[in-house]
């Protein structure tokens, strides 16, 4: 997993074929607890391109996320990045290994976030 951290970490998230953007709060018990299906996603699929920004530290590159990919902020959220476009979003309790297994299994040609 890569930290994002700076503007030039979120142009290789937009570059990425396909990835999965996770976004997350140090300060939320339900961040910790999606943050945890993240990292399970990770070691399952360990190809996957997988970006984590902290929106407390870094809100600056969590907000430009937002801007570019269109889709609202939420948190926790993890957005499935195919080519610099969002075709999927999950927030808060929908953010789970079940979800982002199904995401990453089959593409998302015709869905929108």
């Amino acid at each position: 997993m890569k930290q994002l951290e700076a503007f030039e970490d979120l142009q290789e998230l937009m570059t990425a074929e396909r990835a999965i953007l996770f976004k997350h709060s140090t300060r939320c018990e339900l961040s910790f607890s999606a943050r945890l299906h993240i990292e399970r996603f990770a070691e399952n699929f360990p190809a996957a391109q997988v970006f984590v920004v902290d929106v407390i530290r870094h809100r600056g590159v969590s907000d430009e996320a937002e801007d570019r990919l269109q889709v609202r902020h939420e948190s926790p959220q993890a957005i499935l990045v195919e080519s610099g476009q969002a075709t999927r979003q999950a927030s808060h309790r929908a953010v789970s290994l079940e979800t982002l297994s199904e995401w990453w299994a089959s593409p998302s040609a015709d869905e929108g976030p």
